[in-house]
């Protein structure tokens, strides 16, 4: 217990001291914090968007078992849409995975009360939302009995819609809005709203869905067109099943359904399947691997922060050895000293993450706010505590990076000859440049990595750019533009 506070003790004294020696070096102080506040903040920034894209559960109640069902067409691994009849038929042979819901994305113009807004509406199964394990926040979902071609029409609102046409009317249920949209015309009755926290899985539509509609699962919806492929589906595995049995069950479903039904073996050709991922991949697949290279490449920026600064304090403790050296004359042990040159590189370091943490927020915020709208579960990202975890550990790892060549060579002395040193100290034996001649290498290789990185995307890039759509792209505009009937004339 004593010798624990007698640690703590020396070393915050070392602390103190360190602040203070270098305070008298502004300079560094604030290229060392610079460059480790960039490499930090990258990493950071950049784990954030892994860690809620990628590492993070789904926002649904146990979500681990949620999949993604779906046709796969030839060497293709990604499940694609399937037809109401297929569904059904799917719903009825699955054992592994109950319950089974559809979504069909579609939209709708809502009208009368205030000016025309359309919106992104999804006609769902009736076990929609308790695949998901989720329910209204008011009222209920609809009913297996409405679940009817030309049945009662019905709808379920997302909190953000009831916030901005209704502002919150506790009363909304019951109520009744009309909308125009094909086969989305007519007046609907409000049956519930969802909690204002509740987005659907981008694969199953827009996650910005405000209005839920039911899905006919009649027999006149059974009989329907089989090649009308328009329906995501998901499903729930049951409790001891794994995607693995799934798959199994799926490769003799798919057999079964190849000599009922023919044409659903087959599409221009190309054998299909039944594939079944877990719904986490298969709402942030298309980006892990660009993920993971970009924070491979911060990483590879943090060392290059890391080695910079070590070179900064190398040079630092080169012209310090006199000090260091009567220091070691006076009785302090190497490992005292090399303590100390330790403690003052993780504060450095400490100083850094601290920037490091607000050019992460920066960053964050500019991706939430300009990422690309089909950017899988955009909205989650955040500068939560697992990155603020994660950029902590990365300041302790900078900092030990960063100060254990510094600490080493600072803490060897020879005697003699640091104190006959001259008070210019202007030259430098092999033994000092070494090591610093050994980062510069170190960075100029990891800078001579990142730069071919960089250019094999911008080429890629520009490839894609040169591909020939096929027309005559120049001065040529597209737009959408939808109206309802209650649109203004003028």
């Amino acid at each position: 217990m004593m010798g624990g506070s007698r640690w703590y003790s020396e070393t915050w004294q070392e602390l103190r001291y360190s602040v203070r020696s270098l305070w008298r070096r502004p300079g560094l102080i604030a290229v060392a914090t610079l460059s480790l506040a960039l490499g930090i903040g990258a990493s950071t920034a950049i784990f954030s968007v892994v860690s809620s894209v990628l590492l993070a559960s789904l926002p649904y109640e146990d979500s681990s078992r949620l999949v993604y069902v779906g046709w796969t067409w030839g060497d293709a691994n990604e499940p694609t849409f399937v037809s109401i009849p297929e569904f059904l038929d799917w719903r009825d042979r699955f054992g592994s995975v109950d319950p089974l819901a559809a979504s069909q994305p579609t939209s709708m113009v809502m009208t009368g009360g205030r000016e025309p807004e359309r919106v992104h509406a999804a006609r769902v199964s009736p076990d929609f939302f308790s695949t998901l394990g989720v329910r209204p926040a008011l009222g209920r979902a609809a009913l297996p009995e409405e679940h009817v071609t030309d049945g009662p029409k019905v709808a379920i609102l997302s909190h953000a819609l009831w916030t901005r046409r209704w502002g919150r009317d506790p009363s909304v249920v019951g109520k009744t809005f009309a909308a125009e949209r094909g086969s989305s015309s007519g007046s609907y009755t409000v049956i519930g709203v969802m909690p204002p926290d509740y987005e659907s899985p981008a694969v199953l539509g827009p996650a910005e869905t405000d209005v839920w509609l039911p899905l006919p699962m009649d027999e006149r919806a059974r009989a329907g067109n089989r090649g009308s492929r328009s329906v995501r589906v998901v499903g729930r595995l049951e409790p001891g099943s794994s995607i693995e049995t799934a798959r199994l069950e799926a490769n003799e479903l798919a057999v079964e359904q190849a000599e009922m039904y023919p044409s659903d073996r087959t599409f221009d050709g190309v054998t299909v399947g039944i594939g079944i991922v877990s719904l986490r991949a298969m709402t942030a697949g298309r980006v892990e691997r660009e993920l993971f290279i970009l924070l491979a490449a911060s990483g590879l920026l943090l060392l290059i922060a890391s080695a910079n600064v070590s070179n900064l304090l190398l040079s630092r403790t080169t012209g310090r050895r006199r000090e260091l050296a009567l220091r070691a004359a006076l009785g302090a042990s190497r490992g005292a000293i090399l303590r100390q040159l330790l403690v003052e590189s993780v504060f450095v370091s400490l100083l850094g993450g601290l920037a490091g943490v607000f050019v992460a927020d920066v960053a964050v915020s500019l991706f939430t706010t300009l990422g690309p709208e089909d950017f899988p579960r955009l909205a989650e990202v955040s500068l939560d505590w697992r990155a603020l975890g994660f950029a902590l550990a990365l300041t302790v790892v900078s900092g030990i990076l960063a100060g254990i060549l510094p600490a080493v060579f600072g803490s060897k002395h020879d005697l003699s000859s640091a104190v006959k040193e001259t008070a210019s100290r202007s030259s430098a034996g092999k033994g000092q440049t070494r090591p610093r001649n050994a980062l510069v290498v170190a960075e100029t290789a990891l800078a001579t990595i990142l730069l071919i990185g960089a250019g094999l995307l911008t080429n890629s890039f520009l490839r894609l750019s040169d591909v020939d759509p096929g027309f005559d792209t120049e001065d040529v505009l597209l737009t959408e533009v939808r109206f309802g009937s209650a649109h203004s004339t003028n």
